[in-house]
């Protein structure tokens, strides 16, 4: 696994050693510092429908949950793996939380006749500004007309250091300006509420809002 781990770049090889995923994220992006911030920005409230898109093992949506009992928390991650500890985690805690495997942008085939107030959309992993974008139209559709998108992701470099940096993470792969693609998907209002500097790039939080 360590060979594997040295010969793959950026975030889509952590993709690929998705067991490794959280883990690998919690150190290149200073993950427990952004979660806890995210959670207080989404505010869970009991009438809510909250989507939780590339939910990984699980760990906001427990957060959510705890909460927010009474809240209806959906997690959706492409990988089964971590939606098999996604859903064993619930189990364990008790909580009200649905994991479904699939991909966020393909949420309408998962929530039958259920409408999003918000939506929080994990998009560090993305490997690509047209997947990004992808995700948040996916996002605009279904959410909520009086609803909110929250996102995490790679935010704007501000120094020649987080964009070296942020280019090396990735091997130059564009993965575009996140609140570009936000307000390109339809959101409005959007805005960057709070950015970190790791090891792999300045790190952000967004919230918009979809009328």
């Amino acid at each position: 696994m360590q060979d594997q781990s040295a010969t793959t770049t950026g975030q889509e090889g952590l993709l690929r050693l998705s067991p490794l995923f959280d883990a690998a994220l919690a150190l290149l992006a200073r993950e427990g510092r952004w979660r806890a911030a995210l959670v207080r920005q989404i505010g869970p409230e009991p009438h809510d429908v909250i989507l939780d898109g590339f939910c990984g093992a699980g760990a906001l949506s427990l957060m959510l949950a705890r909460l927010a009992p009474e809240a209806e928390i959906v997690g959706l991650d492409p990988r089964p793996g971590l939606v098999a500890q996604a859903r064993a985690r619930a189990a364990e805690s008790g909580l009200r939380i649905s994991f479904v495997e699939g991909e966020p942008s393909e949420a309408a085939l998962y929530l039958g006749q259920r409408t999003p107030t918000k939506i929080v959309l994990t998009l560090i992993g993305a490997p690509s500004a047209a997947e990004k974008l992808a995700q948040l139209q996916g996002a605009r559709s279904i959410v909520d007309p009086a609803g909110a998108l929250h996102v995490i992701d790679f935010g704007r470099q501000r120094t020649a250091l987080m964009r070296g940096l942020f280019q090396a993470a990735r091997g130059g792969a564009d993965t575009g300006d996140a609140a570009t693609l936000i307000r390109a998907a339809g959101f409005v209002a959007v805005e960057e509420t709070a950015a970190w500097p790791t090891a792999s790039g300045v790190v952000s939080l967004f919230r918009a809002r979809a009328t």
